[in-house]
């Protein structure tokens, strides 16, 4: 992970957040969400902090512990005919 990368997904994911606070449904469904899924309660605020903190090194060690579940493999259906038509 390169530190531009890192940069612009952080931008990326502030920009999110702090577009939570735009309109009173974007920031009911922030809290719902947080709740659902997560199970906390955490401000826009907080994450943003959060996310700030993040290191490649923190990126790194999480796709570490990442292990595949399932693999897809994608077929063709066109034919020799069907590719010459395109």
């Amino acid at each position: 992970v390169s530190k531009a990368e890192l940069r612009m997904a952080q931008k990326s994911l502030i920009n999110a957040l702090r577009q939570c606070t735009d309109s009173p449904a974007s920031l009911q469904a922030y809290w719902f969400g947080r709740q659902v899924f997560y199970g906390s309660m955490l401000t826009p605020e907080i994450c943003i902090e959060r996310v700030k903190a993040v290191t490649a090194q923190d990126i790194m060690r999480a796709a570490r512990a990442v292990t595949p579940d399932t693999v897809y493999f994608l077929n063709g259906t066109l034919t020799g005919e069907d590719i010459e038509d395109e």
